[in-house]
């Protein structure tokens, strides 16, 4: 079983800022290449290790990057929010593997 799996469903809640999704379906075509199990660690090593790569900076609460691939329109567009990682994001993830 592949990683990607859990992030077949995306979120019902809201996303943060637009680019947030965008980040989502980025990790879900990365994670074809894991396979499961693995540990909420190492789920969460993926997730700040492919967010540094993308933007090059650290994933934190703080953390508000413009990503111009990303930018699609919007008031938030092009944004992906380190609080909604690691308040939503990650968490519902993390359930999801469980």
């Amino acid at each position: 079983m592949r990683l990607s799996l859990i992030f077949k469903n995306k979120p019902n809640r809201g996303w943060g800022s637009r680019g947030n999704p965008y980040f989502w379906n980025h990790l879900a075509y990365k994670a074809e290449g894991i396979l499961m199990p693995i540990s909420d660690d190492e789920l969460v090593e993926f997730i700040k290790s492919e967010h540094l790569k993308l933007t090059g900076e650290e994933l934190t609460m703080e953390s508000d990057v413009y990503v111009e691939k990303y930018d699609h329109g919007g008031m938030s567009a092009g944004r992906i929010t380190g609080e909604w990682w690691l308040t939503v994001g990650i968490p519902l993830l993390k359930r999801r593997m469980k």
